[in-house]
């Protein structure tokens, strides 16, 4: 997938769900978590993980 220009390999669950939830016509803002958290950097996993319950 593409974001902000940027080529970036998802999951194909991933995959599956982005081109589900693509709108045609306008642009449409979702967060996963796979792609806005920085997997490689246990600090911001563990403080992302810690908002996990306001945001679900």
């Amino acid at each position: 997938v593409r974001c902000d220009c940027t080529k970036l390999t998802v999951t194909a669950n991933y995959y599956h769900a982005l081109t589900r939830l693509r709108r045609q016509t306008m642009p449409r803002l979702l967060w996963a978590d796979a792609i806005c958290i920085d997997q490689t950097k246990e600090s911001e996993r563990n403080h992302h993980a810690r908002l996990m319950s306001r945001i679900y």
